[in-house]
């Protein structure tokens, strides 16, 4: 019995079931976790300041240093700020006046995703956040570009 547990384990047909079966379990709970981050992203909120309306908002991820940090994307009358979710380790909160953007463009994230888009600010920082529709968002932040 136990000689056929290791012909078992060596032969291609145990090996196809494993990743059959992997499959079945591994998409829909990396659906299930998805979810649940999607729906604590957005109940993300930010203090406004007083007179300060919300003009567009969204969940993004920003590009800081090295990491990857999930949130929510704010576009104010005043400020673009990013706030990171309950679900990343680092509280996180990046806040970009409106009038110290000197221009913002789209890039491609990994080198073919089109859901990047760059903030250049005057003192010539670089900030990255990757969302959903790029475009949208860069008509909104940088209207002449």
């Amino acid at each position: 019995m136990f000689y056929n547990i290791i012909n078992l384990t060596l032969s291609n047909d145990f090996l196809f079931i494993i990743i059959i079966v992997s499959i079945i379990i591994g998409i829909p709970l990396f659906n299930f976790i998805m979810k649940d981050i999607r729906k604590r992203n957005d109940i993300i909120s930010i203090d406004l300041e007083d007179g300060e309306k919300i003009l567009k908002e969204g969940l993004a991820t920003h590009r800081y240093k090295f990491d990857n940090i999930s949130g929510k994307l704010f576009l104010t009358d005043r400020r673009l700020v990013f706030k990171a979710g309950d679900i990343n380790i680092q509280r996180h909160i990046y806040i970009i006046k409106l009038s110290s953007i000197k221009n913002c463009k789209k890039f491609k994230h990994l080198g073919f995703l089109q859901n990047g888009i760059k903030i250049t600010t005057i003192q010539n920082n670089d900030i990255k956040f990757f969302v959903k529709n790029p475009e949208n968002w860069l008509k909104h932040i940088c209207p002449k570009n």
